[in-house]
């Protein structure tokens, strides 16, 4: 580990000690470290991978379970008939992208579903449902990330694909019971077009950073590190900071609000 990183983690470490976070119940506030020699970049993407907050999803288990709730929706007479069929649906979106990844947050489902994929020689595109009941409250200013980007041919794409948007949106509401809204981000990296859909789909609220109620950490926090930031994910709390060697550390806590 880079000196001046260990030595600022031993003093976090030193900091934290003892130290609780009260929402509707309390849990522990403890430091953590990011070696960029060792981790790669750090990014949202590649933090919520290895807290397991996000997980790469596998293909056959997604076209699986879009075929469950086609068989469910055709059993439950769906109000509205599917564009086509589950392959030809799935096949349809491949033909147009390239890199295609899925990610799940939380459990295997249509619902949870995270897409992307990149457009020959332009842009990354994305697509997810948004979830609408939200628990967390308020802690500051949320970072934005809509600005708007957009290329001809991920407009054009956009318009292509919407028999896969729709069947999407038709049979996840079989496992929401309501009718999600799809949400389309463009960006020009994946872990950009990443970032804004986990934020937009409300799966992760960043902020720029605020206090966890520690006057000696806070002042830790702002005066050790730079490009500060706060993830609030489900009941979980990251603060982080990049240190002037290029590593980042930070504190993870949880909350509980009902």
């Amino acid at each position: 580990m880079n000196p001046k990183t260990e030595q600022l983690l031993a003093t976090l470490e030193v900091i934290t000690e003892g130290l609780w976070y009260s929402s509707e119940t309390d849990y522990p506030i403890l430091p953590f470290v990011w070696e960029f020699a060792e981790m790669g970049e750090f990014n949202l993407l590649n933090f919520l991978i290895s807290r397991n907050i996000l997980q790469i999803g596998d293909w056959e288990d997604f076209c699986q379970a879009w075929r469950r709730a086609e068989k469910s929706g055709k059993q439950s007479s769906l109000p509205q008939d599917l564009s086509t069929s589950a392959t030809g649906s799935i096949e349809e979106l491949r033909s147009h992208l390239t890199d295609l990844e899925l990610y799940n947050v939380g459990n295997n489902c249509l619902a949870n579903a995270i897409i992307v994929g990149k457009i020959p020689k332009d842009a990354w595109v994305g697509l997810s449902g948004t979830r609408s009941e939200i628990c967390t409250p308020i802690f500051g200013e949320i970072l934005t990330f809509e600005d708007g980007y957009s290329t001809p041919k991920s407009e054009l794409l956009k318009s292509q694909i919407q028999p896969f948007v729709k069947d999407m949106q038709l049979l996840s509401s079989i496992e929401l019971r309501e009718v999600p809204e799809i949400n389309w981000q463009v960006a020009e990296s994946k872990a950009q077009v990443l970032t804004k859909l986990l934020n937009s789909c409300q799966y992760v609220q960043t902020y720029k950073y605020f206090s966890l109620r520690y006057d000696r950490l806070n002042r830790f926090m702002v005066c050790e590190l730079k490009q500060l930031q706060t993830y609030v994910t489900g009941t979980s709390i990251y603060a982080v900071g990049e240190t002037p060697s290029g590593d980042w550390i930070g504190v993870g806590t949880g909350g509980y609000w009902s």
